[in-house]
This record gives structure tokens, sequence and C-alpha cells, in this order.
């Protein structure tokens, strides 16, 4: 399934292709479509030395890095996340608490309670 963010990287490469050709800079259109694509993708440079090329490489540059880090990013969180053993689905406040804890006596679970919370009930 395709979704929104997918279409980004398409959706910038072919209005920079349709300016590069529409201006001149390029003499086919297959040829600024690859150059937008290679800039659009890998921040590589454009090969005509015009103003409008180069602030178009700029532009391109700057949206690749923005959203391949970005994904680099996300995937690098997503491996390197810790999850604890036993808290699988666990809200981060409900985990480990003395509720959470089966079979474990009235007293001894007040006892839990009180050393987490720091609390010793006046005694």
């Amino acid at each position: 399934m395709t979704t929104p963010q997918s279409m980004y990287t398409p959706c910038t490469c072919w209005p920079a292709s349709q300016l590069l050709y529409a201006t001149g800079t390029h003499e086919t259109y297959a040829d600024s479509l690859f150059e937008s694509a290679m800039a659009t993708i890998t921040g590589s440079g454009l090969t005509p030395t015009s103003a409008f090329s180069r602030i178009l490489q700029v532009l391109l540059a700057v949206y690749s890095v923005a959203v391949f880090a970005t994904l680099a990013g996300s995937l690098g969180a997503f491996f390197l996340r810790e999850e604890r053993p036993g808290t699988a689905g666990a809200t981060p406040d409900t985990a480990d608490t003395p509720r959470d804890i089966a079979g474990t006596p009235p007293d001894t679970a007040d006892t839990l309670r009180d050393r987490i919370t720091g609390d010793d009930g006046g005694r």
C-alpha cells in the first residue's frame, strides 16, 4: 500500500526535472529527469552551471539530506530501542508496580509500594 510519505520524492523530482527542461539547461527531458532524480535522492550535483540549476541543486540537496536522514534516524531508533523483559505492552506508569506482582501477599505489596514512593506510612 502506498503511503503519502512515499510520494514526496517523486513529487519533488518530477517538477524539478520539468523546470530544468523548460529553462533549457538540458537538451532532452530524459537527461533532466535523470539529473533531478539523482540530485533528489543522493544530493549529487547537477551538470549545468547556470544560476538556476545551482539554486535548484542546493534545494534538492537540502531535501535529500532532510528526508533520507530522517528515514535513517527512524530506522536506527526502531532497531536500537530497548525493551525490558516482562513489560511488553505495559505503559511506563504501570510497569513494575506492586499491583503487577501476582500472588504477592498484601503486607509485602505495601512494603514494596512504600519503597517505590519513599513513604514509610508513619512506621
